[in-house]
């Protein structure tokens, strides 16, 4: 049976996510942070398998990012990714308005999916940039 489950604004301390990059208790430190610092989390279940989800954050006013866009590759290329970025199409329709900015770094090719729910590339006069931080 597959379900999602939205959260705005507040969100419970656990979660599902795991990570095999970081030790058990820098892992829930990192997923509390992740979770409770976003203004918008969807995340889409096969039972009790996290096979999906999708996350808005920024300052809820002016400037939004969509980021954290995933679906298990096992789930991919069944519609899930348009249905967790459909969620994230009404919290935008529902809670910003035309003045905002809503940005995402997109990996090939789910910019194709990404341009069902109006994001573009930038025009000439704009670039993206990344910053990678190394330690």
């Amino acid at each position: 049976m597959l379900y999602f489950q939205c959260w705005c604004y507040s969100y419970p301390t656990s979660t599902c996510l795991t990570t095999n990059t970081l030790t058990s208790a820098r892992a829930t430190s990192v997923l509390t942070h992740f979770i409770k610092n976003s203004l918008f989390m969807i995340s889409l279940y096969d039972d009790k398998k996290l096979i999906g989800m999708g996350r808005i954050i920024g300052d809820n006013g002016i400037s939004y990012a969509v980021t954290d866009i995933m679906v298990d590759k096992e789930y991919q290329g069944k519609g899930y990714g348009k249905l967790i970025m459909k969620e994230i199409d009404n919290y935008f329709s529902e809670n910003t308005d035309e003045d905002c900015y809503i940005i995402l770094i997109a990996n090939l090719p789910a910019d194709n999916l990404y341009s069902k729910f109006s994001f573009e590339y930038l025009p000439n006069s704009k670039c993206g940039m990344l910053r990678k931080q190394n330690k």
